[in-house]
């Protein structure tokens, strides 16, 4: 949990010496994507999924376990722009179809790739959480369904009841909102740049670049550099919304 946490903050060699200690407590794949999971953020993601590859295949393994380690391989390989990606991700729902993490990293993979079409089985089961609404509205807009507006209404209502109650921990999806459905660049990029002050995970960056490039901030768009020259982040569609 303590590698968990600082990896969201962005801090990566403190997150790196967390994962050792579980040696002895857990199974060893679980140590492996811990370190790979950093690994990934800073510059050495190759070897990261090769060494979550190596530890998936040794005995032992079970299924939860695996599906686990598929997402995190998925992720990476979304990030480096590897169409493997997909595989890994439906590895994952293979063991566990209802696992909303991998549904929603899933997801966005599809609608980055223009396949909106097939987001919408995916999450419409799922309307009750906030994230997945969001991915549901975005693949609608994206095929210019009618259902949309009404997608749109009921996240604009929640985020509106969030503020209210003083809860700010959904900035990230507030921003994808403002920015994706409510044609509100100036405040995606606001709302972007208020959750990168706390959450540093690679979605936060991708926001925060696709505010930036939406609204041609300067200091948004330097922000975002500094961070992938800092960490060694290998994520070529961030980079291009910034370069």
């Amino acid at each position: 949990v303590r590698a968990t946490v600082l990896t969201v903050q962005g801090r990566f060699a403190l997150a790196r010496v967390e994962c050792p200690k579980l040696y002895g407590l857990v199974p060893d794949l679980y140590i492996v994507v811990c370190v790979a999971t950093v690994d990934s953020l800073t510059g050495k993601s190759a070897v990261a999924m090769a060494s979550i590859e190596r530890a998936m295949n040794a005995a032992g393994v079970t299924p939860e376990s695996r599906a686990w380690a598929a997402t995190t391989l998925g992720e990476i390989a979304a990030r480096r722009g590897d169409p493997v990606a997909e595989a890994q991700f439906r590895a994952a729902l293979a063991a566990d179809p209802r696992d909303l993490y991998t549904l929603g990293a899933y997801a966005d993979w599809l609608l980055e790739n223009g396949r909106a079409s097939d987001v919408i089985p995916l999450v419409r089961n799922d309307k009750r959480v906030d994230a997945s609404l969001l991915r549901l509205a975005l693949a609608q807009k994206a095929l210019s369904l009618p259902e949309a507006n009404t997608s749109t209404d009921v996240l604009r209502t929640r985020f509106a009841a969030s503020r209210a109650r003083g809860d700010t921990v959904h900035r990230r999806e507030e921003a994808r909102f403002a920015l994706g459905l409510a044609n509100d660049p100036a405040a995606a990029l606001r709302l972007a740049t208020e959750n990168w002050a706390v959450q540093r995970e690679p979605a936060d960056l991708r926001i925060l670049a696709e505010a930036a490039a939406a609204t041609g901030d300067g200091a948004a768009k330097a922000t975002v550099r500094q961070w992938l020259a800092e960490t060694g982040l290998e994520y070529p569609a961030v980079a291009s919304l910034v370069a």
